[in-house]
């Protein structure tokens, strides 16, 4: 077998390439949030609408309507989270009742399902995204 090594070893090249570098987990931002907010759509949509006892049903609307996204950068990985905070007037979690315990130890996950069963179509928008991002990125950078 023969090989041979290729390195980046230009100056203005190994710039380029090292500013790309740290730009992109930036540049996996709006990607990432579209991917999250799609998850979200889906949580709301088919999986807080019923049909019981599957699924749980709209009561007041107020879990449907506090599902919500963010997007952070954790070194060089981004993160989306789809989620809720929201609280009985007492207090009490039951998003998290739901989404891990539920009723006589049968719950009605909302957002796992959501992620889970529908990897393929977030994932595949986010890469098409992300690239989308990246073309840009390096149109405006030749």
């Amino acid at each position: 077998m023969a090989d041979i090594r290729l390195t980046v070893e230009d100056e203005i090249a190994q710039g380029k390439l090292s500013d790309l570098m740290r730009k992109i987990p930036k540049l996996a931002e709006r990607p990432m949030m579209i991917a999250a907010q799609m998850v979200a759509g889906i949580s709301q949509k088919e999986y807080l609408r019923g049909p019981r006892p599957d699924r749980l049903a709209v009561k007041t609307g107020r879990l449907r309507s506090s599902i919500s996204t963010k997007v952070e950068v954790e070194g060089d990985m981004i993160v989306g989270h789809v989620g809720t905070n929201v609280v009985s007037t007492g207090g009490y979690n039951y998003p998290g009742y739901w989404e891990n315990r539920g009723r006589n130890g049968k719950p009605r996950p909302f957002l796992k399902p959501a992620r889970e069963n529908h990897r393929n179509k977030w994932v595949g928008t986010f890469l098409r995204e992300f690239k989308k991002e990246l073309l840009n990125f390096l149109s405006r950078h030749k």
